[in-house]
């Protein structure tokens, strides 16, 4: 049998049994992912001008912003996921900010820092060490041991659950309000004409949904430390961070619970809600909320199941958190003008 014969029987018999496998497997088949933008109940914040003013105003005059951190509503998660899903939102930010002729002049730990200056967000270590000894002790081994990767995840998870069911009673988180007064020193301190805030839940999008619990009291905030280490926590009053226009004007419970945004079948096709995005933009001189918009990124025709028992994969995050960055600023940025 000539050489050449032999090598394209063998390829077509390995082939096979490449297809033969596959078929028997039982892990999911990827198909092309759709992603849909959608436009959600509202936030229960209100701007004091229309979007096209805004965008006028910044056309004649191209600005500067800093963004503070989003508050995070997101059920379940470790630390170094907050920490990837948070920088992946602040650089789509930027970059959509940037089209829009803002240049940003402060974002993560740089914003950070300043929150923590002004009381905003308190180191979340000492507040741990006095209302809850236990997650304290959790904390230390996650900072300090070398413990396996899902190991390390499992006790920032729990670290993490516990942060936010912390009490914001008496002083244990009393922060100081996002008020007037201090958007307008954040935006002195860093020479910026409008304060960027805003809220992202990234929902449970698994099989079978559990009741982790969410933020109800307190806000959980992470940041890169130095050296690559466990993130540096941080924890806030949710009424004294989700404060405008005088008031505390916290998230409808709908727009972040995952049980109200479960997969859900149309038209024959699984459609899975990832993930939801608020934005606030205030003037920095006036602190009036001058820009509201919220967006709620969904999957469809994401994969099929060979067997019904297979997890689902969860790399769309990422995907989802980009395009729900672009829509929440598109009707900032101008259409490119027609030679």
């Amino acid at each position: 049998m000539e050489r050449g014969t032999l090598r394209k029987r063998l390829a077509i018999i390995t082939a096979l049994l490449l297809v033969a496998a596959l078929a028997g497997c039982s892990h999911p088949v990827l198909r092309p992912v759709i992603f849909e933008v959608m436009s959600p109940d509202p936030s229960g914040v209100s701007a004091r001008t229309a979007s096209s003013d805004l965008q006028s105003r910044i056309e004649a005059s191209p600005g500067t912003a800093v963004i503070l951190p989003f508050a995070d509503y997101s059920p379940y998660d470790s630390p170094d996921r907050h920490l990837e899903v948070h920088a992946v939102l602040q650089a789509a930010l930027q970059a959509q900010l940037r089209a829009a002729d803002l240049e940003t002049v402060a974002a993560g730990n740089r914003a950070a820092s300043c929150l923590m200056r002004r009381g905003v967000i308190l180191e979340a270590a000492p507040v741990l060490e006095k209302e809850s000894p236990r997650t304290a002790s959790l904390l230390f081994e996650l900072r300090d041991k070398e413990w396996c990767p899902p190991m390390k995840e499992k006790i920032g998870r729990l670290v993490h659950q516990n942060l936010i069911a912390i009490r914001s009673q008496g002083e244990v988180a009393a922060t100081q309000a996002l008020d007037t007064r201090t958007i307008q020193g954040i935006g002195a301190s860093r020479s910026a004409d409008f304060v960027v805030r805003g809220r992202i839940t990234v929902y449970q999008c698994g099989l079978k949904w559990t009741s982790f619990s969410r933020p109800e009291e307190t806000l959980a905030f992470y940041f890169p430390a130095a050296g690559g280490t466990t993130p540096l926590m941080g924890i806030a009053d949710l009424q004294a961070y989700e404060f405008f226009d005088g008031r505390t004007m916290a998230p409808p419970p709908a727009t972040v619970r995952s049980e109200d945004h479960l997969p859900f079948q149309r038209h024959n096709v699984k459609v899975t809600p990832i993930v939801r995005l608020d934005i606030f933009i205030q003037d920095a001189r006036t602190g009036e909320v001058v820009y509201v918009n919220a967006c709620e990124v969904r999957s469809s025709e994401l994969f099929t199941l060979a067997d019904k028992h297979t997890s689902e994969p969860y790399e769309l995050t990422d995907r989802a958190i980009r395009k729900g960055a672009h829509a929440l600023l598109r009707p900032l940025i101008r259409s490119p003008r027609i030679q």
